[in-house]
């Protein structure tokens, strides 16, 4: 993952995602959600890219994190759902 500077372009920070990324990320005002290609849910500050959580999702993710309110809702291609509450 590689965060730049809207205005200049310079890097602001990276970061490898173990198991590789499968979706594109997620923005939401405090974190950058991941979705990783081994079923887990990886949350990055967005300011540092400072790990915050690193999850294990419930069901295979077919679909990318929707944010609501600071939580990530995740959907499934079969129809389950998970959601995750924002850590402290």
């Amino acid at each position: 993952i590689h965060t730049l500077d809207r205005e200049s372009g310079a890097l602001l920070w990276e970061r490898v995602v173990p198991g590789g990324v499968s979706a594109a990320p997620t923005l939401a005002p405090e974190v950058v959600y991941v979705r990783t290609d081994t079923g887990r849910l990886v949350g990055l500050s967005r300011e540092t890219g400072q790990w915050r959580f690193d999850v294990a999702c419930p069901a295979p993710l077919g679909d990318d994190p929707v944010v609501l309110a600071h939580d990530a809702l995740l959907v499934n291609g079969r129809g389950t759902v998970a959601c995750f509450e924002r850590p402290n």
